[in-house]
């Protein structure tokens, strides 16, 4: 009666074996699937980075920029340029997460921040405060701002007229992107104290996150 349980016994150990080869298996596939999907999103980010820095090459007239990423699990994104109006060190400024076309075309120019002051726009929608204001050509602000840029170069050499528009946190009516009419006020904080805004910052305390 024993060797009916031995054999028993070995074909439970073959099969054992089978389903730790097929495991390891599955665990090495999905290992090559997720590396050549990190991969992927890699490639992505340093695409959609040149391809920033071949927008700003194309208007810049040699004024130079820096591009910054971060970490979006995956891989890394374009987190915000920073464009040196001239050769002081102070005249930067700091336009978030330019997509590719945005600066050669002026269609998006986030600012964040001109030099040590940083702008953030209360709004009267469900936002409540966004951490930027766009001054591009399709920005829902684009209407009430007293001034016209063509591109990101003109971020540079209207710089001073800008900051001076900023500095007056001025307040009004826009039309947002769902039609409906809201009430704005820019505000400016001293961003080398604190790169986060402070309404953005008040509502960022007050979450609780998903």
């Amino acid at each position: 009666m024993a060797t009916p349980d031995f054999l028993e016994y070995g074909t439970a150990v073959r099969a054992n074996r089978r389903r730790c080869v097929r495991w390891s298996l599955v665990v090495v596939l999905l290992v090559v699937v997720v590396w050549q999907l990190h991969s992927a999103c890699q490639w992505a980010y340093y695409r959609d980075r040149d391809r920033v820095r071949a927008d700003w090459d194309a208007v810049s007239s040699g004024r130079t920029m820096a591009i910054d990423g971060y970490d979006n699990t995956m891989s890394w994104a374009v987190a915000e340029a920073r464009i040196r109006a001239d050769g002081s060190q102070g005249r930067i400024i700091r336009i978030l997460s330019p997509r590719p076309g945005e600066l050669r075309t002026g269609a998006r120019l986030a600012i964040e921040s001109l030099g040590s002051t940083g702008v953030c726009v209360e709004t009267g929608d469900e936002r409540v405060s966004v951490g930027y204001l766009d001054v591009g050509s399709q920005s829902e602000f684009a209407p009430v701002l007293p001034f016209r840029l063509k591109n990101g170069a003109d971020l540079a050499l209207h710089y001073d007229e800008i900051l001076s528009f900023i500095k007056q946190e001025n307040s009004g009516t826009y039309t947002n992107r769902q039609g409906r009419l809201c009430t704005y006020r820019i505000r400016v904080y001293d961003s080398s104290a604190s790169p986060i805004p402070p309404a953005l910052g008040s509502v960022l305390k007050g979450s609780t996150g998903p």
